[in-house]
């Protein structure tokens, strides 16, 4: 029933014509370091689980109320705008994508909700979504190079540098990192990053060679939109390849971390935005079987009634 109590609330809030996230994570969550980047995820593996379990007890009006709200949790979110957004964005569109299909198997949906359903997906834009977070975050480079070229003198004065370098600083206070990491997550790592010895491993080529490597990813992900072909996409990152091989600059956060800057790691986000245009195709077929009895013979026919 407590759970009951705080699915309702967040549906009520979903149910706004604008909503903001995190939402009360003290409701949703407990014992986690990471509130706002879990905030949202949480939430929606709530409904997931709210919807399945309705489905499962033939709650259909419950499982109609908790697949709405977490289809619209999940496509209405904006998230951040850089890649530790599109980790949210990708988890969020996934598990609404699963969900759905499992919703799908149901047969006593009616044609208008999954009407309503599918306008949800058609209006969210998972590869625009895509295309912003790395846009934005090779501003955040730009802006990054150009803090430390004017403050590092200042920087490498500061007794608290000189006290233990970078673990000092991420140290600080007792969870003082943490908790601005929580509560600015952008602005805190836009403040943290100029503090990186980048004298000791890069230099300006190097510099210059890394924002070539990522404004050519970024016109990459633009070619797939542009052109609609993530193949072409995928063929511009991989002449790309030659300005990672010799660059030390991945070496600053270690290669796991900047590998998103590459053709396979596309691969990734490319996945997301194909699974999204599936389960849109997917409800359509589902409506085009509720009105005619059957599956069309080709996705022709659901165009244009039902795409």
């Amino acid at each position: 029933a407590d759970n009951r109590e705080k699915l309702s609330e967040l549906a009520a809030t979903l149910d706004l014509p604008a909503f903001n996230f995190p939402f009360d994570t003290v409701k949703f969550l407990t014992n986690s370091e990471m509130e706002w980047f879990m905030a949202t995820t949480k939430g929606q593996d709530w409904f997931v689980s709210a919807t399945l379990h309705g489905l499962r007890f033939d709650a259909v009006d419950d499982a109609w109320r908790w697949w709405r709200a977490g289809s619209r949790l999940a496509l209405r979110y904006q998230n951040p705008r850089a890649v530790i957004g599109l980790l949210i964005h990708n988890r969020l569109v996934s598990r609404s994508s699963t969900v759905t299909w499992e919703a799908l198997q149901f047969s006593g949906w009616k044609d208008v909700q999954l009407a309503e359903i599918q306008q949800l997906w058609l209006e969210h834009d998972a590869l625009q979504a895509v295309l912003e977070g790395f846009s934005m975050e090779r501003a955040y480079t730009v802006e990054s190079f150009a803090r430390f070229r004017t403050n590092l003198p200042a920087l490498w004065t500061s007794a608290q540098v000189q006290r233990g370098g970078m673990a000092a600083v991420v140290a600080g206070p007792p969870d003082a990192w943490t908790t601005a990491l929580r509560d600015a997550p952008l602005d805190t790592l836009r403040d943290t990053l100029p503090l990186l010895p980048w004298p000791f491993w890069t230099s300006y080529s190097e510099e210059r060679e890394a924002l070539q490597l990522q404004s050519g990813i970024v016109n990459a992900w633009r070619t797939a939109k542009t052109v609609g072909s993530l193949q072409r996409g995928f063929a511009e990152a991989q002449a790309l390849t030659p300005l990672r091989s010799t660059n030390n600059f991945w070496q600053l956060f270690g290669e796991d971390t900047f590998d998103v800057w590459s053709a396979s790691r596309m691969v990734v986000h490319a996945t997301i935005v194909v699974q999204a245009r599936l389960t849109l195709t997917a409800i359509a077929l589902h409506r085009h079987r509720l009105k005619h009895g059957s599956f069309p013979t080709g996705l022709s026919a659901l165009v244009p009634a039902f795409l």
